[in-house]
Parts: C-alpha cells; sequence; structure tokens
C-alpha cells in the first residue's frame, strides 16, 4: 500500500505540480557541473522518488505496530551515547536532510537520555496538531523554533537530568543569524554555528548522527563523536567543518537521498558575519 501511494504521488510531484522542479535541477547540476544531462536528468528523478516515500513516511511509522517500526530502523554504535550517559554529559546531537530524519522520534528507544528537538509549528491549527502528535509520539520533546537555542541551553546546563538535543544541523542560516563561510559541495556556504555555541556555553558533547537508505522506507543510523572538549579553542568551528565533511561525503556517495528541493544556496552571494 504504501509503495503504491508513493508511486502516485511522485508522479503528482515530478510530472503534474513539477514541485520544485527549477530548484532541484539548478541545485544538483551546481554540485555535479561534470554530470551530463542524461545523469542529472537520472538524479532529479530518482530524488522525486526520495522525496515521495519522504512524504509517507512520518504517517507510516506512525500506524505500524512495533514489530514493523523495527523493522524499518536500525542503529549502529549507540555505545557513544551510552559512554557519555555514563560520564554525565549531556549532548547536542546534530542530524541533517540525508536519508531520513523524521524517524529519528524513535530515539527515545534507543538511549536513556530525555530527547529533545525543534520543530516548526504549521499555520494550519489541525495539520500542526497532527505534526506534534506524530513527532512526539515515542517520547521526544518538541520545542517551538523560535525558543529553540533558549531552550537548549536550559536543558544542556541540567544536571540533575541527561538531556540530548537534536538539531537539523544543515538548514540554511537566518539572514540576521550568526553563521560562518565554507565550501559544501564545491559552492561557497553560509552554514550555522548554533551548535558549537551551545557546546562551547554548556559543556556539551556534540555527537552526529547519519543516516542511510537501506531500502524502501528502511534506514539505518550510525552515530559519531565529533567534539568532547569542553575548552573554547577545541571548538573553533572545528566541529561544524568536519560535520559538513561528513555530510559531503554522504552527498557524493549517494546524491539522491538530501533535500535537494531546499533552496540551500539562496543567499550565498551575500556577505557572512564574522564567527
Amino acid at each position: 500500500m504504501a509503495r503504491c501511494v508513493s508511486q502516485i504521488l511522485c508522479f503528482c510531484l515530478r510530472h503534474i505540480l513539477r514541485y520544485r522542479f527549477v530548484i532541484i535541477e539548478k541545485n544538483i547540476k551546481q554540485a555535479f557541473p561534470a554530470s551530463s544531462a542524461s545523469e542529472v536528468g537520472k538524479m532529479v528523478s530518482a530524488y522525486y522518488r526520495h522525496i515521495s516515500d519522504l512524504c509517507i513516511e512520518p504517517i507510516l511509522f506512525y500506524t505500524a505496530p512495533a514489530s514493523l517500526r523495527k523493522s524499518l530502523t536500525t542503529f549502529e554504535n549507540t555505545c557513544v551515547l551510552d559512554d557519555l550517559y555514563r560520564l554525565r554529559r549531556n549532548v547536542v546531537l546534530l542530524a541533517s536532510h540525508y536519508g531520513n530524519w523524521e524517524y529519528l522520534i524513535n530515539l527515545p528507544s534507543q538511549t536513556a537520555y530525555t530527547v529533545s528537538s525543534g520543530y516548526s509549528p504549521a499555520k494550519n491549527k489541525v495539520v500542526d496538531r497532527l505534526l506534534r502528535r506524530i513527532r512526539s509520539r515515542f517520547g521526544v520533546n518538541l520545542i517551538p523554533k523560535h525558543l529553540l537555542y533558549r531552550r537548549s541551553i536550559e536543558l544542556l546546563q541540567q544536571n540533575d537530568r541527561r538531556n540530548i538535543v537534536v538539531l537539523i544541523a544543515d538548514q540554511r542560516p537566518a539572514p540576521d543569524s550568526r553563521k560562518h563561510r565554507l565550501t559544501f559541495l564545491g559552492l561557497e556556504t553560509d552554514v550555522q554555528i548554533g551548535a558549537e555555541r551551545m557546546a562551547r556555553h554548556t559543556n556539551a558533547a556534540v555527537v552526529m548522527v547519519e543516516s542511510m537508505k537501506v531500502t524502501r522506507f528502511k534506514y539505518h543510523y550510525r552515530f559519531e563523536l565529533l567534539g568532547d572538549q569542553p575548552v573554547d579553542a577545541a571548538y573553533s568551528l572545528a566541529i561544524t567543518t568536519t560535520y559538513f565533511k561528513r555530510l559531503e561525503n554522504s552527498i557524493r556517495s549517494s546524491p539522491v537521498y538530501w533535500l535537494w528541493s531546499h533552496d540551500r544556496w539562496k543567499d550565498r552571494n551575500q556577505p557572512s558575519t564574522k564567527a
């Protein structure tokens, strides 16, 4: 059933609505300038198939029985989180728009940490309630986007309870936010530095979770410790740079699983603020 719905949605997005086609094609061409028109076309088509899966996967995961949910997600190297928990360290967890980030609503089943994540409230109240219900069903504490930084700092400073704050770290920075510029996918790219600022301010460890698509609707997640030093010098944006290098390697390995419909380089010709 899920496959059939995804195929119908893919046809609608790709051929009827042509959902963000110009942005998708532009982004892929910029990131892979050596690719032929035929190769770009294949990546665009494959991306529409993937994003159609993404659209229905949150509902699939929400409605699936526990046995099916377990088969949809596998986790590797969770010992990183176990070790940090024993050391009584709070964690900034860096995720991305690669693979599937929505399945991370199941993270509380993999760790003793209290898990919190930001969300952008939907304008439609019915849709907003549905999304909040889906994303919090398995124990994730949701923080409205406009409160995310302040509330995250409060959680990461707690000593009586161990907290993980999940950040989707490849978002395009807001125009008035502090940012850093680096080369990502061959393009000068403004990136957020909030994760390292949080870690520096709260003495939190920084962990990255990589999402890999195994087959349709199924994903594998791997955790990697990126930084565990409380000294300011150790957080001289090296963690941010490492995160984007890891993400770039994943994208170049399997390009279609990144969120190409996001206009990531919309403001890349504007000057960046010094970090």
